[in-house]
């Protein structure tokens, strides 16, 4: 029995995220088997499904990691304002002693 409160809740998420991991694999294993095993009717078809298939998750993985950086920007910028905030309160302070 674990001692933290959200044990139960974390160990669900992990069993969704391993569970969401492995349903990608098995798509991308699968849609890949299609790309090697398939006739297209021509090799254009061919060539837009393999862009397809690999573009998706390229943008997939920029627009994720540039929302990251930007949420990663947006705290450093509250971080600081916190901070300086913080610093007048501290100065004021110690002023007044």
């Amino acid at each position: 029995m674990s001692l933290h409160p959200h044990a139960d809740k974390q160990a669900i998420l992990e069993t969704i995220r391993f569970a969401s991991i492995f349903i990608f694999l098995v798509d991308a294993a699968c849609k890949v088997g299609y790309y090697e095993s398939s006739k297209f009717a021509s090799y254009h078809i061919r060539d837009m499904y393999f862009m397809v298939l690999i573009a998706r998750p390229v943008f997939i993985a920029v627009y994720h990691s540039t929302q990251m950086l930007f949420n990663v920007q947006q705290v450093c910028l509250e971080h600081g304002q916190n901070k300086k905030h913080f610093d007048a309160e501290f100065e004021i302070m110690t002023a007044a002693r």
